[in-house]
Formats: C-alpha cells, structure tokens, sequence
C-alpha cells in the first residue's frame, strides 16, 4: 500500500500486463488461481507458460514472441470468443500487425492457452495453442538518453544496442534516443548471428551503424568477445541471470541496481543504482577529469559511483 492505494512490486512487463488485465476483464478482488506447473522462460525459447487451476479445469497460459509462440498454436480466439482453426491467412495478419506495432517503437508479446486434461505430459504442454492476441508495451527511452548518447558519440565512445526485442522494435527504439540517423542501419538478428562466422561478425562490427536483435545470452557474450579481439575496452549493462556471463567477459560489467537479479550482481565490477544510461555517462565524465597516463601506458580510471570509489587499472 502506498498512502492507502494498492501498489504492484515486481517486474515493470509484468505488472503492466496486470494492469492491462483489470481494464479488459472483471476483477473480484481476488488474483488468480493456483499455479500447479510452469515451463520457464529462457532466451533461446523467448516464451514462458504457466499452468493453472481454474473453475473450467487445467489451464495452460504461453506469452511470448510471436515468432516462438505462433507455430505452437492451432487457433485462433475471435472478437466472438469461439475459437477458430489458425490458417495461414490469419498468420500472416498476425505477423504484419506485430511489425506495424514494432515500427511504432513498442515491445510486443503473443499471448495464447489452451484446456490440459489431468495426467498430462509435461513436456508436451507447449502445443495446440489458441493465439489470444498481441500485446504491445510501450517502454519509452528516459528524456536524459537522447543527450547522453550524443555525449558519447562526441567523447568516441561507441554505443551499440543489443537486446531481445523484435528487430523493429529496436530500429525504432535506436532512432528515437539517435543512436541510429541513416535510412539503413545494419540489423542483425540472432538466427542470422548464429549462422554468421567469426569474421563475418567482425566485419558486421565495422559498421558505423549496428544493432542486434533477438539475441540470446551466449551470442550476446559472443558479441562481447568479438569487440575485445578487436582491441576495444567494453562496458557492458545486464539485469537478468542470462547476462552474467557477458558481464563477466567485459572489462566493466555493469549490473542494474534496480530491476537487476542477484546473479548480475554478483558478475558485475559496478552497480549502476538507479537504472540510468546517463549515469553511465556521468562516470565516464567523471573518470576523464581524473585519468592520468602513466610509465608503461598504463592508465587508472577512478570513478565516483554512488558515494564510492571504484578503481580499475588498464593496460594499452
């Protein structure tokens, strides 16, 4: 309770699906029903479902990206409530409603269920789903990003997006903070990673322009990798148990003090307190005033991070 209102804690996507739910469906003041099964999520899988005990029996609910949920699905709920056999025309509506709502800069996830009978086969819960719907979540860069890229693109510092989002999503993301100006910013998604070589990826980096979409947790250590083979220094920011190993590849891991697990945490060399880029920058300004070359090009970064001093040495 905050001054007498209920206030959700936990995750920002989940508690705005909540949100959504009591707008478009009756709530009785109670939550849910007991949740007897669940098959997590992971980012090569980029669905979670969960399994519940409702007044109609068994009920499995799947949301995720509609690229992994779809060919699990074999209906389709209509406006009516009844549903209807998925057919390839329904598809493809689907995925051109998913690309218009991704232009428009918005994080979209499939949402699907179907009736489980007792006894059922856990492993074999994902399958004959009926596609409810999309959701779109609009997750709106902070005011202060925008400026703080253009500080380290001035500064030399090369900022390079890489998240789980559709390919789309983040073009219009990356446009909107001007991390991206061009017509035809490179976008690499993670199937295409997967099949691309070592020195494809390499050259895929000397684009001015790059982004990377759809990654999962080892290409996104893989791209790390590929940067330091480069000679560069790189930061890298994680929230989630599946970024610990790139932050621990970086040569600053720098973990979300807000949103972020323990396991980041613990992978991390700093804590970045209130989940702003700009802070990020903040430090780096911060670490220049102090940094001073020394004999044998060895140079000391000192930060101020949160009333502490977090030294790291580097040698060229």
């Amino acid at each position: 309770m905050n001054h007498g209102k209920a206030e959700f804690l936990g995750d920002p996507t989940e508690i705005a699906l909540v949100e959504m739910s009591r707008q478009v469906a009756e709530f009785d003041g109670t939550w849910g029903s007991r949740r007897r099964d669940e098959v997590p999520f992971d980012s090569d899988r980029m669905r979670l479902s969960t399994l519940h005990e409702t007044p109609e029996g068994l009920i499995l609910y799947t949301k995720g990206a509609l690229e992994a949920v779809l060919p699990l699905c074999t209906h389709v709920q209509l406006d009516d409530g009844v549903p209807q056999p998925l057919t390839r025309e329904w598809g493809d509506r689907f995925i051109r409603a998913q690309g218009a709502m991704a232009d428009d800069g918005l994080r979209v996830l499939a949402m699907a269920y179907r009736p489980v009978a007792e006894g059922y086969d856990h492993d074999a819960l994902e399958q004959d789903l009926t596609l409810a719907g999309l959701v779109g979540l609009d997750d709106p860069p902070r005011p202060e990003v925008g400026a703080a890229i253009a500080k380290c693109q001035e500064a030399g510092i090369r900022v390079i997006l890489i998240t789980g989002d559709h390919p789309q999503t983040a073009r219009a993301v990356a446009r909107q903070i001007g991390l991206v100006r061009s017509d035809q910013p490179t976008i690499v998604a993670g199937d295409q990673l997967h099949r691309m070589s070592n020195i494809q990826l390499q050259l895929a980096l000397n684009h001015e322009e790059v982004i990377f979409a759809r990654v999962a947790a080892d290409q996104k250590m893989r791209i790390v990798g590929a940067l330091k083979r480069k000679k560069q220094i790189v930061a890298v920011t994680g929230d989630g148990v599946n970024d610990a190993p790139a932050l621990r590849l970086a040569d600053i891991g720098i973990a979300m003090g807000v949103t972020g697990t323990d396991v980041a945490r613990e992978a991390d060399d700093m804590v970045l307190a209130d989940d702003n880029f700009a802070s990020i920058v903040a430090a780096v300004e911060e670490g220049r005033a102090w940094l001073f070359i020394v004999p044998f090009m060895a140079a000391t970064l000192v930060v101020e991070e949160t009333r502490k001093w977090v030294v790291r040495r580097f040698l060229t």
